[in-house]
């Protein structure tokens, strides 16, 4: 989401981050029926369908289970399918076109965010005891069109956690979306302390959002995260405000960054728009991610020497550049998502690894002796070595690379 505000709920925004990846995998199932007809609702008009993915009970589902369980009421997830459209209808016009199909009694409307600003965004969240749990994520733009997006999950479901209505929700869905609480104070907000390091707990996430910058980051073996900046005197370096277990980073558009150390003991998670991020690890063993999630929106990206040494690592990024070249590959998974341009992945030679890509509109260039177990022009699965780690790549209008390293 580009431009969601803290009162749009960080701890909501992260858990849909980690939904939208993990439902771009290659290796989810296309739907059957469509969502929409599942739903029993009516297609927007002039939308055009990006995506839409199942992800059925499986490891990928496990992972993402760790992530929802607890939250929204959801007590077991069984399964998750999405669906994205482009759209050039405003967040207030995507909600009110909806707004008649939400009426029916066999949904109910557990919460509801709608920014005014045409470029802002909106979320929804509605269930059905016979359909699930339903999210509805609406991101405005000034320019190109923008995205709507159903995540439909089903599963367990606590309904004591939502209240009666969106007028009326509970206190743990007025936390999510940062309503005001009566008698529970909101996260304190504080300028971000730069060249200073702040500490970041085992039990927490870290969150930076960053517009416009050019940042380069390393991973360590420490529990802080400290932010330098190539020019001194900055006024407005952003906002820092710890939500839940999240930490969350705002940076000011066209902040300076010079370079940002970062814990490797707690999940990182970029969100970028234009800018740049170079990532890498240092040199020692311990210094590796415990967790790392980037989604990015015409802000290449590059990670260099990246360890997959255990855990998921998820990239979700639009109309830039990806590269990734991993020092390690022994076990883990990483899951790519890309839209708009080329992926290049460089395999160590002694990587562990089962590699699956998938291409809508482009192709896939392997340059790597592999065996194959899948080799079609738009969809090859292949593996190396024992194959302990995963990599699953899905990628729309844009070419693949997949290539040794020298």
């Amino acid at each position: 989401m580009r431009s969601m505000h803290i009162k749009h709920a960080v701890s909501l925004m992260a858990l849909i981050a980690v939904t939208l990846l993990l439902a771009s995998l290659s290796s989810a199932a296309t739907q059957k029926k469509g969502l929409l007809d599942e739903l029993g609702l009516p297609m927007l008009s002039g939308a055009k369908l990006l995506d839409e993915v199942n992800i059925p009970p499986g490891k990928l589902l496990d992972e993402l289970a760790k992530e929802i369980n607890g939250q929204l009421g959801m007590v077991d997830l069984k399964q998750l399918s999405t669906l994205t459209l482009s759209t050039d209808k405003t967040p207030q016009e995507v909600f009110k076109f909806y707004e008649p199909s939400f009426a029916d009694p066999q949904w109910k409307v557990l919460a509801r965010a709608v920014d005014r600003d045409p470029e802002g965004d909106g979320i929804g969240l509605f269930f059905s005891e016979k359909k699930g749990l339903l999210i509805l994520v609406v991101s405005g733009s000034d320019s190109d069109d923008g995205e709507m997006t159903f995540i439909r999950m089903q599963g367990k479901i606590d309904t004591s956690k939502f209240g009666s209505s969106d007028k009326q929700m509970s206190e743990e869905l007025r936390k999510m979306l940062d309503v005001t609480i009566p008698d529970g104070p909101p996260g304190k907000v504080v300028p971000i302390p730069i060249g200073r390091p702040i500490s970041v707990p085992p039990s927490q996430k870290l969150v930076i959002k960053a517009t416009k910058s050019d940042i380069a980051a390393t991973i360590l073996d420490q529990k802080t995260v400290e932010i330098r900046l190539t020019k001194r005197g900055v006024t407005d370096p952003g906002e820092l405000v710890r939500v839940d277990d999240l930490i969350v980073l705002s940076l000011t558009p066209k902040l300076p960054v010079d370079e940002i150390d970062l814990p490797g003991a707690v999940p990182i998670a970029f969100d970028l728009t234009d800018g740049s991020l170079t990532l890498t690890t240092g040199p020692k063993p311990a210094d590796k991610p415990a967790r790392l999630s980037v989604i990015s929106t015409s802000a290449p990206v590059t990670l260099e020497d990246f360890p997959l040494l255990s855990g998921t690592h998820m990239v979700k990024i639009v109309d830039a550049e990806l590269n990734i070249s991993f020092s390690k590959v022994q076990a883990g998974d990483m899951v790519i998502s890309s839209t708009g341009d080329d992926v290049t992945i460089t395999l160590p030679k002694d990587a562990s690894v089962k590699v699956d890509v998938d291409v809508v509109e482009g192709k896939i260039q392997k340059q790597i002796a592999a065996e194959m177990q899948k080799d079609d022009p738009d969809h090859i699965v292949f593996q190396l070595g024992a194959g302990k780690a995963q990599i699953a790549i899905h990628a729309v209008k844009g070419n693949v690379i997949i290539k040794s390293a020298d």
